[in-house]
């Protein structure tokens, strides 16, 4: 393997590579759980159609990146739980069942509301933990991830690196942004609102903006 090979693949984590939901060994399912080749214009790829599966991990990344395309009409969750530098037990929690973010415990709720296409989630940890709670934001190893709803999922992995669509990894990109109308673009989130670095190149996501993400109502 190339330098090259070996600091991409240390940049960032292909979870779903590294834990294969259909491998008992490394995740479990409960409930159906189906895969489906997606023929559309922005993805041509084999897409795991999700219900309730649970992938035991153990990561230390600073951020954790979703790919997926929210079923209309539907709710969804995605539980994303962490050990702590104090190894004290927190999860995160993206749902479109909230309007606004909740902390009980050591649950924290935050809410996504985005429109039935493909939209890409990038969750800062470290700030999602600094705004919400009094723990330390660093130091923290994420153990688990839930995903207990009817939704398609392309990718998820993580990085310490804070990637735009236009430097993320080739392996990782839905499809050449290059060939898509405004329109088409992937949606790119940042959670929470204002953990994204002022150095961080922004996303095109229009013809007429090209400095800011496009919005998704109730981020």
């Amino acid at each position: 393997m190339t330098a090259r090979a070996d600091e991409t693949r240390a940049a960032f984590i292909n979870v779903l590579k590294e834990f294969p939901i259909g491998d008992p060994t490394r995740s479990s399912q409960h409930g159906e759980v189906t895969e489906e080749v997606v023929r559309a214009a922005i993805l041509q790829n084999l897409i795991p159609n999700l219900r309730c599966p649970k992938i035991p991990v153990r990561l230390s990344h600073k951020n954790v990146y979703i790919q997926f395309k929210p079923m209309a009409n539907r709710f969804f969750v995605m539980h994303f739980d962490l050990r702590t530098a104090k190894d004290l037990p927190l999860r995160i929690t993206l749902t479109n069942i909230v309007k606004l973010p909740k902390v009980r415990a050591r649950v924290i709720q935050y809410p996504l509301l985005p429109p039935s296409r493909w939209v890409q989630i990038c969750v800062h940890v470290p700030s999602m933990i600094g705004q919400f709670t009094k723990l330390t934001p660093t130091g923290n190893t994420l153990v688990s991830v839930q995903i207990c709803s009817c939704l398609y999922l392309r990718g998820l992995f993580t990085s310490d690196n804070l990637y735009t669509m236009n430097d993320i990894p080739k392996v990782l990109r839905i499809k050449d942004t290059s060939a898509l109308r405004p329109q088409e673009l992937l949606p790119w989130v940042y959670v929470p609102v204002g953990c994204r670095s002022p150095e961080c190149n922004q996303i095109s996501c229009s013809s007429t903006d090209r400095s800011t993400p496009e919005p998704l109502h109730g981020i």
